[in-house]
């Protein structure tokens, strides 16, 4: 495509009425082949050149600048793109990094999806990250997550660097910091962040009940306001080996449970809707601070400390400034804010009692915020919530398909 500034563009075309998925293998004149997206993939994870989703991928359509990542192979898997084409189809992909060389095709080697799997992969930091375009910023090392795995029909993807340089991948094996199970909660991450409302951030382990943060309200997607914390539906600052989902934007990251809504802007209609965080998806776009949207890059899976989902006034927070609700599960958010509804009136009640009854002559109005919160755990109100929308089953009105 251009040879002094070393771009070569790959053309596929599936000449077939059936969709096929197949691995490019390729190299330079006078050097060995190896699979594309073999080398250099923690680098294209953190700048947005590819993405790990559940596999198996949904077929590539027209240019693509977000490569689905995968592992090839069984015994002796390794990382590659995969390009699954509809029967019919041609796409390209742009590749840079042949200056002063000749690329050549050596294979496209056909693959067969076969299961979604934890892996755990060691790898060369320098080599793999460092060394593409100057990236500073790299994955966790080792890095896991769940990846597709796909097998080769005919053929192999055992090429000079295969697995890859310093790459080390093994089954994942999750070594936990006590010895118990994970928990599976529907909250946040205690490393989380809320803006206070001087505009300092806070860590959600750290925030206080009475504290007052920012959100945008989910009826009025373009109203930025100030709303007060009054409890936690559920509280574990210490607990560790949580499971969640991390969302990274363009804007930042978001670290949740898969069933903690999120506030989607419709690519459809343009509505906003509050979705489970399992149902986002690279492209996806989400609210934040900004009154803008941030689109979803990366999705990964990770287990971290702390699980907390603080309630507001009015049902929403912004966290890493992007909107999220204090609700989770197949709910409805309008129907879980009205179930809380007499949680908010004897809060409020109580802090008006406790400021009308206040000694000082020149008390304020407002409840200063609580040095700690003592109960852990799930909410007492929470908790029956929940037991009464189990045993009204589907009549429940707070089970929304979504």
């Amino acid at each position: 495509m251009d040879q002094a500034a070393g771009l070569v563009r790959w053309t596929f075309q599936n000449p077939t009425e059936s969709q096929g998925v197949v691995v490019l293998t390729r190299g330079v004149l006078g050097s060995g082949w190896y699979a594309f997206g073999n080398a250099f993939w923690p680098a294209y994870l953190e700048t947005g050149l590819t993405h790990i989703g559940t596999g198996p991928y949904a077929p590539i359509e027209g240019p693509v600048q977000n490569l689905p990542l995968a592992l090839v192979g069984i015994r002796h898997p390794g990382v590659a793109f995969v390009f699954p084409i509809r029967g019919g189809a041609t796409i390209t992909v742009d590749e840079g990094g042949y200056a002063g060389s000749e690329p050549y095709c050596h294979e496209l080697v056909d693959v067969n999806f076969i299961q979604n799997s934890a892996y755990q992969i060691t790898y060369n930091v320098a080599f793999q990250c460092h060394d593409f375009a100057g990236t500073t910023r790299c994955p966790p090392d080792p890095y896991l997550n769940t990846f597709p795995v796909y097998a080769p029909i005919d053929g192999s993807l055992e090429g000079a660097f295969w697995p890859s340089a310093g790459d080390l991948i093994l089954p994942a094996v999750v070594v936990r910091e006590r010895a118990t199970l994970p928990r599976r909660g529907n909250c946040l991450s205690g490393e989380m962040q809320v803006r206070l409302r001087n505009g300092s951030m806070r860590a959600l382990r750290e925030l206080r009940v009475g504290e007052w943060i920012w959100t945008r309200a989910a009826t009025e997607p373009h109203a930025r306001l100030l709303t007060q914390v009054y409890g936690f539906a559920d509280y574990e600052p210490e607990d560790y080996g949580v499971f969640y989902l991390r969302i990274t934007t363009d804007h930042g990251t978001l670290e949740l449970s898969a069933d903690h809504l999120v506030a989607v802007k419709s690519p459809s209609d343009g509505q906003i809707k509050m979705v489970p965080a399992c149902r986002l998806e690279v492209g996806s776009r989400l609210l934040v601070e900004a009154l803008t949207t941030a689109i979803v890059v990366r999705i990964d899976q990770t287990t971290v400390h702390g699980a907390l989902a603080p309630l507001t006034d009015t049902g929403t927070l912004l966290v890493n400034d992007h909107l999220v609700s204090c609700y989770s599960g197949r709910v409805s958010q309008v129907w879980a804010h009205l179930a809380f509804l007499p949680l908010r009136v004897y809060h409020r009640v109580k802090r008006y009692t406790a400021s009308a009854w206040s000694i000082a002559p020149h008390a304020q109005t407002q409840t200063p915020p609580q040095p700690t919160f003592s109960r852990s755990g799930i909410h007492p109100y929470a908790r029956f919530l929940i037991m009464i929308c189990r045993a009204l089953g589907p009549l429940c009105p707070a089970r929304d398909a979504l």
